[in-house]
């Protein structure tokens, strides 16, 4: 099974009490693979991670990181859904499937950071079929 997880669009707005409201558009292709590399879409039916993460400056490292402000599974049962969540933080990126649990054909496209246009996905059949070579 391989997946083509990403991003479709992505938002977020401050709240009145000092939060933040993200919406999240997500999409899900899945394929089954046979044993040449040939592969075949089917509906995803699948619970896969949504993160929102902020960033946060270590000044002990001085660099900046990631901080986790939501990691949760939802029911990809559809081809694109999109959620809204609230958040305590202003969050700098999201998607779905950030830590490439999943064997994904495209995973740079997972996550987006806020104010960025999301990565194009490739969600046909035929396109990222795996090739295997054999050598003697």
């Amino acid at each position: 099974t391989m997946y083509e997880n990403y991003v479709k669009a992505l938002s977020y707005a401050p709240t009145k009490d000092g939060k933040y409201k993200v919406t999240l558009t997500v999409g899900c292709a899945k394929f089954k693979v046979d044993s040449i590399g040939k592969s075949s879409k089917v509906k995803p039916h699948d619970y896969i991670d949504i993160g929102i993460f902020s960033q946060e400056y270590q000044k002990d490292k001085k660099q900046e990181k990631e901080k986790e402000l939501l990691l949760l599974k939802i029911k990809m049962d559809e081809p694109e859904k999109t959620v809204e969540f609230i958040v305590n933080e202003k969050p700098f990126k999201a998607g779905i499937d950030p830590y490439n649990k999943l064997i994904d054909r495209k995973p740079d496209n997972n996550t987006c950071e806020f104010g960025k246009i999301p990565q194009h996905a490739s969600v046909e059949e035929g396109e990222g079929d795996l090739s295997i070579i054999l050598k003697d």
